[in-house]
């Protein structure tokens, strides 16, 4: 009897919210504030899978745990916004996980990469074995991270060979089958390559993201010495033009987001993900 009164609802939750009652106390919260949770792809050696309570190329929520689309199976999703970041992964011998990372900031009117952790020299060990060492400055110098070669900033430079930080797509997304949560994709390494087939296909018709749905899948991939499991993006449709209130509310949700920068979650249960791939 007391176990029945302890599990019983209490009488003032709901699962909506009252109306009338929008945004108070909200107003000092703004996007920078925000951590985004991943969807995190399920490989071999992934946590869940190696304790049995995932199977490879499940997509799982690397916040709770849960398994939001099983292997084999579709996920809907909604674009909201795209970002790239640039990944300084450290060496699986070494434990794994990131090392550095530099995201997207806003610097006076004009928007560049800057490290989260600037000036800065950080060391590991290729195969657990040869140190190798990071110079980090404020900005990636990448092309494609939009640098100024009129400044003094270097990227990160693998001793004195080439700049070794990943670029890694991230899109924030909303899922519009599970209750519009919002959560991120992000695909690095391996899987960047989906990354660019993801984009292009957002180019395409030059609609706004957000009025678009894709679906995401997964396959089991191979390298020349891996096999793992990798994504699959398609096109699903169009938000229904007589959605109109969840086309405003999507409408919204870029418009915060997109003047500001967004940090993906990658810690994973206490552990930090080494990659979304199989190949290290």
């Amino acid at each position: 009897m007391a176990k029945a009164l302890a599990e019983k609802r209490p009488s003032y939750l709901s699962d909506t919210a009252p109306e009338g009652y929008t945004g108070q106390g909200q107003e000092d919260i703004t996007t920078d504030d925000i951590i985004i949770p991943r969807i995190k792809l399920a490989q071999a050696l992934t946590p869940e899978v190696v304790d049995k309570k995932a199977e490879e190329g499940d997509l799982i929520h690397n916040v709770t745990g849960d398994i939001i689309c099983k292997a084999g199976q579709k996920l809907r999703f909604i674009p909201i916004m795209y970002t790239k970041e640039f990944i300084i992964w450290r060496e699986r011998e070494t434990g794994g996980g990131i090392l550095a990372r530099a995201i997207r900031k806003q610097i006076g009117t004009n928007f560049r990469y800057a490290w989260i952790t600037p000036n800065v020299e950080l060391t590991d060990k290729i195969g657990g074995k040869v140190e190798v060492t990071y110079k980090l400055k404020r900005y990636t110098t990448s092309a494609i991270a939009l640098v100024d070669h009129e400044t003094d900033d270097l990227s990160c430079w693998k001793g004195d060979e080439a700049p070794a930080a990943n670029l890694t797509h991230n899109y924030l997304v909303v899922l519009p089958d599970n209750n519009m949560e919002l959560i991120a994709i992000s695909l690095s390494r391996t899987s960047a390559r989906k990354g660019a087939q993801l984009n292009t296909m957002l180019k395409m018709g030059g609609a706004s993201i957000f009025t678009r749905v894709f679906e995401a899948s997964t396959f089991i991939d191979q390298s020349d010495k891996y096999k793992f499991a990798n994504w699959i993006f398609s096109p699903a449709g169009y938000i229904a033009p007589d959605q109109v209130e969840m086309l405003e509310s999507l409408k919204k949700l870029h418009e915060d987001f997109k003047a500001t920068s967004f940090v993906v979650n990658v810690e994973d249960g206490g552990e930090t993900e080494s990659s979304d791939s199989g190949e290290f």
